[in-house]
């Protein structure tokens, strides 16, 4: 990838991700609901009376499903920008020097 599109993600787009996907969050009716349904299935999973040992194995389970969902998530938004910035330099839109 050329030198100053590696430069703009790298700049802050971990902090605009958050807020671009914090704000769409927030509108979509979908995720608000699936949201509210985690709620309910978190506090029906804490009353389950299941052995500490089980209970652990389900957690880490969890946690590394939705560190893997987070970083596909954040690697999904990087390639549309850099799939924008390279249709955008394709249809002389934008000029970049190396």
């Amino acid at each position: 990838m050329e030198i100053l599109t590696r430069e703009i993600l790298n700049q802050t787009v971990g902090e605009t991700i958050d807020k671009t996907r914090d704000k769409l969050c927030l509108l979509d009716e979908t995720f608000q609901q699936d949201e509210k349904d985690l709620d309910e299935l978190t506090k029906r999973y804490m009353e389950l009376n299941l052995p500490k040992k089980e209970k652990m194995i389900i957690e880490d389970y969890i946690a590394c499903m939705q560190t893997v969902d987070a970083r596909y998530a954040d690697i999904s938004y990087v390639a549309g920008i850099e799939d924008a910035i390279y249709i955008l330099k394709k249809l002389d839109l934008i000029k970049c020097t190396n």
